[in-house]
């Protein structure tokens, strides 16, 4: 059951190809993206002295970053860094793991 959602959430996160909303980048990927590899463009919300958004939500894009600058794959292939979104619906299985 588990593997058979997990093979649906990712299908279909691999599949849509929706409207996106560019302030998505900049308030969740951009900021850990930055975070984790110390290059990209930060909006003038996150670099004011006391920044208008909190970190909480863009961590949940730091794992995969790191894990990624961690093996070498971010330069070998920079594609990977776009492939993120597959993070989200694995942790919508998190309340099926109990």
């Amino acid at each position: 059951m588990v593997l058979s959602a997990l093979v649906l959430r990712v299908a279909i996160a691999l599949s849509t190809r929706g409207f996106f909303q560019p302030d998505e980048y900049f308030q969740a990927l951009e900021p850990a993206h930055h975070y984790v590899f110390g290059y990209g463009h930060l909006t003038w919300e996150w670099v004011s002295p006391t920044p208008l958004r909190s970190m909480i939500y863009p961590a949940l894009n730091i794992p995969p970053f790191l894990l990624l600058k961690m093996l070498g794959l971010d330069t070998k292939y920079p594609d990977l860094l776009v492939s993120s979104e597959l993070m989200f619906p694995l942790f919508d299985l998190i309340p099926w793991l109990r």
